[in-house]
C-alpha cells in the first residue's frame, strides 16, 4: 500500500495523490457506519485493489486540525480575502473567519482586496486594527496583483476564504493561472454568485497547494457549541484580565475587557463582533434548553 494525499472527492470517489499521480479510490465500507469518512487534505493508506487502477483507502492518518465549512483537514493557513469595496469590507464577517481559525488554531493571513478602490487611510486603518492583534496584513490592486502574496503559499496547503465576491478565484487565478471559476457580482444585489462546487486542493508547486473554498455571504457561528469561552477567541482579549473568573464581558461591572475598549486598548469594531457572537450563541443555548 502506498501513502497518498485525498485533493478531491467526486460521486464517492477519492481522488489521491501518490508522487504526482492521481489515484481514483472507494473508502472502506465499514467507515460509512463510523461516520469515519476521507476529507479532502487527508492523509491516507490506498493499496491498488481488483480493479487495476482503482484503489481502496484502507487508513486515514491523524489530523492537525479540521475546518467545518469548508470540511477540509490538515490545513497549513488560513488566507482570507475580503474586499475593500464593492463588496464592502463587513468587519464582523471577517472576525468570525477569524474566530474559526482561532477555535482550529489556524495561522491566518488577512488579504485586503480591491485595495484601489478606497484611500489609504483607509486600508491603513483597517491594517492596523488587525496587525495590531497579531495578524499579518497585505493589500491588493485589482490590476496588479501583488508578486509577494505568492511567497506565502510555498510549502504549504493554504486554504483560501472569504465572502463571495471579494475576489479569491480572480487573485488565485493571477497568481497560479489555475483557470477557477470566478463569479461576477451581480449588479442588482451586489452578492457573488456561488461559483465554487466541490472541494479540491490544487497543487501548485512542490509540497505547495492551495484550495479555493466557496465563500459566504453571511456565517453564522455554528461552527462554535454553546458552552465555548468566545473570548478565548480573541487574542487580544488574552491579557486584560476582569476581576472575575467567569466575566462575559457584556454588562458586568468593573470588567477589564470593557476598560480595554474604553481606552482604545481594544478595538471597538471587535468588541462589537463578540458581543453579537456572544448574543447568537446565548440564542443557540436558550433553544436547546427549552
Amino acid at each position: 500500500s502506498m501513502k497518498g494525499k485525498v485533493i478531491k472527492i467526486q460521486r464517492e470517489l477519492f481522488h489521491v495523490e501518490v508522487d504526482g499521480n492521481i489515484i481514483l479510490s472507494k473508502a472502506k465500507g465499514a467507515w460509512r457506519q463510523k461516520d469515519k469518512t476521507p476529507y479532502v487534505g487527508d492523509w491516507v493508506e490506498v493499496r491498488l485493489g481488483a480493479e487495476e487502477d482503482r484503489g481502496l483507502i484502507e487508513k486515514i492518518y491523524p489530523r492537525k486540525n479540521q475546518l467545518v465549512r469548508p470540511p477540509v483537514v490538515n490545513i497549513d493557513q488560513l488566507l482570507i480575502v475580503v474586499s475593500m469595496k464593492s463588496p464592502n469590507l463587513h468587519l464582523e464577517l471577517l472576525d468570525k473567519y477569524l474566530v474559526h481559525a482561532e477555535k482550529e488554531e489556524i495561522p491566518v493571513v488577512i488579504i485586503l482586496n480591491k485595495a484601489d478602490l478606497v484611500s489609504e487611510q483607509e486600508v491603513v486603518r483597517i491594517q492596523k486594527i488587525y496587525e495590531k492583534i497579531g495578524y499579518p496584513v497585505y493589500f491588493n490592486s485589482i490590476d496588479k496583483v501583488k508578486k509577494e502574496l505568492k511567497d506565502l503559499f510555498k510549502n504549504k496547503t493554504t486554504a483560501v476564504t472569504g465572502p463571495s465576491g471579494a475576489g479569491k478565484s480572480t487573485l488565485l487565478n493571477a497568481l497560479f493561472h489555475l483557470n477557477l471559476e470566478t463569479g461576477s457580482v451581480s449588479e442588482k444585489t451586489g452578492r457573488g454568485k456561488q461559483t465554487t462546487r466541490h472541494i479540491e486542493i490544487l497543487p501548485i508547486g512542490k509540497n505547495s497547494y492551495v484550495l479555493d473554498t466557496p465563500g459566504f455571504s453571511s456565517l453564522s457561528v455554528d461552527f462554535l457549541t454553546g458552552d465555548e469561552n468566545i473570548s478565548a477567541y480573541f487574542p487580544e482579549f488574552k491579557d486584560k484580565s476582569c476581576r472575575f473568573l467567569d466575566c462575559k464581558h457584556l454588562n458586568e461591572p468593573h470588567c477589564g475587557i470593557k476598560a480595554a475598549v474604553e481606552n482604545g486598548d481594544i478595538e471597538e469594531s471587535r468588541y462589537q463582533s463578540y458581543c453579537s457572537f456572544e448574543k447568537e450563541l446565548k440564542e443557540k443555548r436558550n433553544t436547546w434548553q427549552n
